[in-house]
């Protein structure tokens, strides 16, 4: 019986690569688009939902603003998830930043 090892293990490496940096830079596209600073709360979390992201309040004592997150799965063999940060003015009414980290990715 021949052994799938190496297959694998390829396929592993297509997923995490798709999950790399074009999709770091899609995603910052995507976002740039989407959400800018000065919008509004509930409208910045409106489109990003529409997006297909969870959006909630943050419960990170160093980050006092919204958390959005969502799942994406590449090929069979990996999954990554987008996070982004919006910083909100004083009042919580209003983006005043969007941070994006890197997608983090898992494989088989």
């Amino acid at each position: 019986m021949k052994s799938l090892g190496g297959t694998a293990a390829a396929l592993m490496a297509m997923g995490l690569s798709a999950c790399g940096a074009s999709t770091a830079v899609d995603l910052r596209k995507e976002v740039d688009r989407a959400v800018v600073p000065g919008m509004a709360v509930a409208d910045a979390v409106e489109t990003l939902q529409a997006r297909r992201f969870n959006c909630v309040t943050s419960r990170e004592p160093s980050f006092d603003g919204i958390t959005c997150t969502r799942h994406r799965t590449v090929f069979i063999t990996a999954a990554c998830i987008h996070r982004l940060n919006l910083e909100l003015d004083t009042t919580k009414r209003v983006v005043t930043a969007v941070q994006v980290p890197e997608p983090l990715c898992a494989g088989l």
